[in-house]
């Protein structure tokens, strides 16, 4: 992972210059390092890597007594960019010197390191004696000076890896979706990493995506995400699932649309998307009564005859009532025995005019006559056209007496004396409008 390594050596050189005061100074003259010269190139090495060096120290210049001094040989460059010395080594004694004498050289290897947590970059070493000892207290003596620079490069090292990031939805409120709550896919979700690009696949989440969540809540979901150098990171989020979703009711089976019975049953069920269909509850409604509980199959029985509307509306575990109720509207009407003779009901009946046509018939419901009056709300009389094609059939028979309708307990039927009018000629149909909201008709001719 780490890039090339110089393990090459290179000289790093330190020159230390006493300077000559002049005799007429020499109480009060130091001695001191006049200059340095930094050693030419550089080394380049990786983290972890290391190099040998060369420090050379260089003593010119004149002094009184003897001096020695202190140097570390080995050095290391820690992550925070800062250089510990180590190995520290001391000088031979350097004896009194005149101003011209030779230099003293003295040279000391040592190593440099680099920890393994360096980032690139380049670095200074700035090398330079410590620890000096004169054997006298005035006239010339040794002194440090400036420090020499050595350059350090520190290259094809790793970049610290970034975390990854992560991104989870907001809290979410989720409709239910199926039976006893909602599968939740997890909009929103995604991971990127400097390094490893996008990681969306491989976050791991507690419930997982797509898991089945009840109704109620919030529920915590936890999620992370790791990249290949084992960095992570992770978030959470809730989960509420709500039904606000109403059931459907339907009647699934019911009376004919015209029943001849003042009883009608009706099967219903409602389905739903959360809650199962033994735990709806339902109410029923006939015509304009109020709303109250029922259960399927439901009877109704002694309808008055005429138009009836049924209507039945169920209601989930989450109170959500269908806004839509199932109907059903049907008409409970007499069954009408036709009209007895002398009075055809599907021809025009013809009679003499000012003569009474005796009309007779019988009305049931339930299979039981009905004798009540009241069955029949109005008998009404009045001119029509009298239709050239029309087929006539002679009244054989005629009535005498009063003119009111009334029932005949003997025969079970209803009896209408209908007085025609005496001028001749004309055609007159009679209309029975019963309670159920039907009528019957029959047409006279009158000659």
């Amino acid at each position: 992972m780490f890039g090339k390594r110089l393990s090459r050596a290179l000289a790093l050189t330190v020159t230390l210059s006493l300077l000559l005061v002049a005799a007429a100074f020499a109480s009060d003259a130091t001695m001191s390092i006049a200059d340095t010269t930094a050693p030419t190139g550089a080394v380049e090495l990786a983290p972890g890597g290391n190099a040998n060096i060369s420090i050379v120290v260089t003593v010119t210049g004149a002094q009184a007594g003897t001096s020695s001094y202190k140097v570390y040989k080995d050095w290391t460059l820690d992550s925070t960019g800062t250089w510990t010395g180590s190995n520290e080594a001391t000088s031979a004694s350097i004896g009194p010197r005149a101003g011209g004498d030779a230099a003293n050289v003295q040279s000391f290897s040592g190593k440099v390191y680099i920890d393994s947590g360096v980032e690139c970059g380049d670095f200074t070493l700035a090398v330079k004696v410590h620890g000096i000892l004169n054997s006298n207290t005035t006239g010339g003596k040794l002194e440090a000076g400036i420090a020499s620079n050595y350059s350090v490069t520190v290259a094809d090292c790793v970049a610290a890896n970034a975390d990854p990031i992560l991104t989870v939805p907001a809290d979410m409120t989720v409709e239910g979706n199926t039976l006893g709550g909602a599968n939740v896919t997890y909009t929103g979700l995604s991971a990127t990493d400097a390094e490893d690009g996008n990681l969306t696949s491989e976050i791991e989440c507690s419930p997982a995506d797509g898991s089945f969540f009840s109704v109620g809540g919030p529920q915590t979901v936890n999620c992370s995400v790791e990249d290949s150098a084992g960095a992570s990171d992770s978030d959470s989020f809730t989960v509420t699932v709500v039904d606000t979703t109403a059931p459907d009711t339907s009647i699934d089976s019911t009376p004919n649309a015209t029943v001849n019975s003042t009883s009608a049953s009706f099967t219903f069920s409602g389905t739903d998307i959360v809650s199962a269909a033994g735990d709806l509850t339902f109410e029923c409604k006939l015509d304009t009564g109020a709303w109250a509980a029922c259960t399927s199959p439901q009877n109704l029985l002694n309808l008055s005859v005429g138009s009836h509307t049924f209507q039945v509306r169920a209601t989930d575990e989450a109170n959500n009532t269908d806004a839509t109720p199932a109907s059903y509207s049907w008409s409970v009407q007499y069954q009408f025995s036709g009209f007895f003779n002398p009075i055809d009901g599907f021809l025009r009946n013809s009679m003499k005019a000012g003569s009474t046509a005796p009309i007779k018939f019988s009305l049931s419901l339930d299979g039981q006559y009905v004798s009540s009056l009241s069955a029949i709300n109005q008998v009404t009389s009045g001119v029509m056209s009298c239709t050239a094609s029309a087929v006539e059939d002679a009244l054989e028979e005629y009535a005498t007496g009063g003119t009111s309708l009334r029932y005949d307990t003997a025969n079970n039927q209803f009896i209408y004396n209908w007085q025609s009018p005496k001028k001749a000629g004309n055609c007159y149909k009679v209309v029975f409008h019963f309670a159920d909201g039907t009528s019957q008709t029959v047409q006279f001719g009158l000659r």
